[in-house]
């Protein structure tokens, strides 16, 4: 019974921080001008089409796709590092813990409203692409579900990475590794190319990469944009496995979070 209660307990305490957290980056202005601008670059993409021979599909979904990831990246990332810094900065975050509310609650209450913010841009920008492609093509690529979904998964591994960074590093530093290892991510298979180079020539830095290769998230594997192009048969295991790897990945990140943060001096 008591352990009913506990667990009841720690839930209302990560809803009320996961709910709280969504509806303050919603409210945020910074939020509002990421979102105008991404719905103009996607809207571009229609004349980028237009001024294309018979390529407007093709580069409607190339704009739509890379504009949407860029800004669904930018407002994650940034909102996961402002919105932890801010409730320390207000001294918010004194009143929460004092309730008592242990720091790993508060760490996963504030990445689950991260979540929330993120699966709204990501549903509205690929609401918006779609529209934008069948303009273009009077077709939408069922592709496209699996991708803007592909999408959602690497942003789930960046804002973890990002809480992550913001427990040990100062928002400007955190935000720029994030932001980094999001680009890594998404460049394996340069980094695989990379350490072939660095082999052949017996180069010792090809075993740094060789770490770096366990350590960074494989983004590009879950990067669907040349299926969506090509219009290729995404499979049932690969989603399995994409899902597995990014539920694995962010566990382990936020573990390590929770700890950091537990030792991290706030006074």
């Amino acid at each position: 019974m008591a352990t009913t209660s506990a667990l009841s307990t720690s839930l209302r305490a990560i809803k009320a921080v996961s709910i709280n957290t969504a509806r303050e980056a919603i409210r945020s202005k910074v939020f509002s001008s990421l979102i105008f601008f991404a719905v103009l670059l996607i809207l571009s993409s229609i004349v980028l089409g237009e001024m294309s021979l018979h390529n407007e599909m093709r580069l409607a979904t190339d704009g739509t796709l890379f504009f949407s990831t860029m800004f669904a990246m930018v407002i994650s990332v940034y909102s996961s590092i402002t919105l932890f810094y801010t409730e320390i900065e207000r001294r918010t975050i004194y009143t929460i813990l004092s309730k008592p509310t242990p720091r790993w609650q508060f760490l996963l209450g504030k990445y689950l409203g991260v979540q929330i913010l993120t699966l709204m841009v990501v549903l509205f920008l690929a609401i918006l692409s779609a529209g934008v492609i069948f303009y273009q093509a009077d077709t939408i690529p069922v592709q496209i579900v699996w991708a803007f979904g592909s999408l959602y998964l690497q942003l789930a591994i960046t804002t973890a990475l990002a809480h992550l960074f913001a427990t040990v590093a100062s928002p400007l530093l955190a935000g720029f590794v994030t932001v980094a290892c999001f680009i890594a991510g998404n460049l394996f298979s340069q980094l695989r190319i990379i350490k072939a180079m660095l082999e052949d020539k017996e180069n010792p830095l090809s075993s740094l990469i060789t770490v770096i290769e366990h350590i960074l998230p494989n983004l590009e594997s879950l990067n669907l944009s040349r299926e969506v192009t090509y219009q290729l048969a995404i499979s049932g295991e690969y989603i399995m496995h994409a899902m597995l790897y990014s539920i694995s990945y962010i566990g382990i990140i936020l573990l390590i979070g929770m700890y950091t943060f537990s030792q991290k001096d706030i006074s």
